[in-house]
């Protein structure tokens, strides 16, 4: 079992971050405790290893910035191996607030495949029945094949790649390949990523338009004296906030994105 030592004071930005073991951070999440925080309620500390990488606390962190904070309370927990490091924040996940979802506990799964785990060393690292944790590793795999699948459909289209040269590269039954592409031409690359780009223009562009139409309306009721200058202020401070977090979270994928494709990278040259 890992031991904790006393907490000390760190620097946010000297915090070094490893594996996700969540799918992604509640934004809701991140300003309950941001309010806390602004509260005057003392967060419990986060976990990190000597290394200051972070094991337990990144929705506590995000709150910590959110509030404009530089420094955070944190045990050091002496464990540097990443699979203890995994098991450790997923342990953590488990006994507190917010448990982790179906979903976190496959990508925790997936996390551990990639270090080379089996079914009884998954089990044992995550305290789970030998027989779910194999239901989850198929579950895994099947997302997996399906994610190759589309990384050979984008190789034969953007990369020049026949179709079998394709499924070879990335070791997927070459029919897979073809069904995928046949489908994929009948929908007409319906909610794909152009589609996807349109709709969040379009969603920013109605959120921001519809955020001017309140403001303006907000700003004539205090110039008529029906709301306090103080009010408008909140308003403005909790819209302020509102966007930091959206700002950092986007930050957190693009993080996330980072280290898989990093991942990716390593799997390939390997």
């Amino acid at each position: 079992m890992a031991t904790k030592f006393s907490v000390r004071v760190v620097q946010i930005e000297d915090i070094r971050y490893g594996n996700f073991v969540r799918v992604a951070l509640d934004s809701d999440r991140v300003l309950h405790l941001a309010e806390l925080i602004e509260g005057g309620v003392t967060l419990d500390p986060i976990k990190i290893n000597s290394n200051n990488v972070i094991i337990d606390g990144r929705h506590r962190i995000e709150a910590y910035l959110l509030c404009g904070k530089k420094v955070i309370d944190a045990y050091m927990v002496d464990i540097t191996d990443e699979v203890e490091m995994i098991a450790e924040a997923f342990k953590a996940n488990t006994g507190g607030a917010m448990p982790p979802t179906q979903a976190d506990i496959e990508h925790t799964v997936e996390l551990l495949l990639e270090k080379n785990g089996t079914i009884k060393s998954i089990a044992e690292c995550l305290s789970l029945p030998n027989s779910l944790v194999r239901k989850l590793i198929n579950s895994v795999k099947l997302r997996l094949t399906r994610q190759k699948v589309q990384k050979a459909i984008s190789a034969v289209a953007d990369g020049g790649l026949t179709v079998a040269k394709a499924a070879e590269q990335y070791g997927v039954d070459v029919e897979q390949v073809k069904e995928l592409m046949t489908s994929r031409r009948r929908k007409k690359n319906v909610g794909g990523v152009q589609e996807m780009k349109k709709n969040f223009t379009a969603m920013a562009r109605s959120s921001a338009q519809k955020t001017a139409r309140a403001l303006r309306t907000l700003f004539d009721k205090y110039e008529d004296g029906d709301v306090m200058g103080r009010q408008v202020k909140d308003l403005l401070d909790q819209l302020d906030k509102l966007h930091k977090q959206s700002g950092r979270s986007l930050g957190g994928w693009r993080q996330r994105l980072e280290a898989k494709m990093g991942a990716t990278k390593l799997k390939e040259a390997s």
